[in-house]
């Protein structure tokens, strides 16, 4: 009796253990995701006029080297070239002057899905500074990314802007 119930108590401990440990690996996961996260919207969303950007150009020619390599997979670098989304970002900021600035993230949602992937809602606050007129103004996008560790790496596999074009047409 004794004996069951010592090995009962090993057990219990021995899975309080590994749920402890699973927990951790839970809780590091989401470190992981949300720095690529950020670091993917800072890299997006930073952006300086260039003195030679015109309509016919793509995204290759705006940034030069595939700064997105390290936070997305191929599949949402390619989609991001096919919706031009900073082609478009730096034309704005070209034809305006503009100076874009991420000032602060607020995670809205996260969530955990069934097939590995997260998902995180999100507020960007960009700080939007015209350097023709010297004015400042802070506009707040809201969006919607999914990322998903391939090779033991977050990476970006999907990106939602909800109101991109009205923040940066707005005058």
């Amino acid at each position: 009796m004794t004996k069951g119930i010592r090995l009962m108590i090993v057990l219990v401990l021995v899975s309080i253990i590994v749920a402890s440990s699973c927990t951790s690996v839970i809780m590091d996961d989401r470190k992981e995701s949300e720095k690529v996260f950020k670091e993917y919207i800072n890299l997006l969303y930073t952006v300086k006029p260039k003195s030679k950007t015109n309509r016919n150009m793509t995204l290759q020619q705006v940034y030069t080297e595939n700064i997105f390599e390290d936070v997305m997979t191929e599949n949402a670098y390619n989609s991001l070239w096919r919706d031009q989304i900073p082609l478009v970002l730096s034309l704005i900021v070209n034809r305006n002057n503009y100076h874009v600035r991420v000032n602060n993230i607020d995670i809205e949602n996260y969530h955990k899905n069934n097939d590995g992937t997260t998902t995180y809602t999100y507020n960007v606050r960009l700080n939007i500074f015209c350097s023709l007129d010297k004015r400042h103004r802070e506009e707040k996008l809201k969006g919607k990314a999914t990322l998903k560790k391939i090779k033991f790496k977050w990476k970006i596999v999907k990106d939602k802007q909800f109101n991109l074009e009205k923040i940066l047409l707005e005058e």
